[in-house]
């Protein structure tokens, strides 16, 4: 794609230039959130294996996809199945934290991970959903910018495809929350 790097021409001696490719402030910026986003889960997977290990195997897959999507755009592979994989696999991550935040996840263990108190004679489901902390918060936040400028990466058909879809799903999760099935 020509709008992730672009060649430089850079002095190399008195007389002699020497062109470079460089990436864009937008490929850095993605590389950036990616590795942030992966680092704070790889921070969270082992209290969230402790907790429920099969939130512990979501947290490993989750570190090493937005790690592996740091690497590759690292390593100028901005190809459209990785921008796609990047996008998507990023809004299913925003759209589980979403919903274990309405309502509790289908198997979850009694306590949330955040450690609220068991309601009595309920021991499939927890209390109440998983509770907002400052450091979730934070990963969605990474999360969602990084998803903005992967689809900003894609070429204009895939870009408009990509919008619209996106913006079906927020309207399913809309819809499915007011009509009180997610709550």
């Amino acid at each position: 794609m020509s709008s992730d790097v672009s060649a430089v021409t850079l002095p190399v001696r008195a007389g002699s230039v020497r062109s470079v490719t460089v990436r864009t402030v937008t490929i850095d910026m993605a590389i950036l959130l990616a590795a942030a986003a992966g680092i704070a889960h790889l921070i969270s997977t082992p209290a969230h294996w402790r907790w429920w290990q099969a939130s512990g195997v979501f947290f490993a897959v989750i570190t090493a996809c937005q790690l592996t999507l740091a690497a590759l755009l690292f390593m100028r592979r901005t190809s459209l199945p990785v921008l796609l994989f990047g996008i998507w696999s990023n809004v299913f991550v925003a759209l589980v934290y979403v919903a274990s935040r309405v309502t509790a996840l289908p198997g979850q263990p009694a306590t949330t991970a955040h450690h609220a108190p068991k309601a009595p004679g309920r021991a499939f489901l927890p209390a109440r959903p998983e509770g907002i902390g400052p450091f979730d918060m934070f990963s969605l936040i990474v999360e969602l910018a990084l998803v903005a400028l992967l689809v900003s990466l894609l070429p204009e058909k895939w870009r408009r495809h990509t919008t619209t879809v996106l913006m079906v799903c927020g309207l399913a999760m809309w819809g499915l929350t007011a009509s009180g099935i997610l709550l």
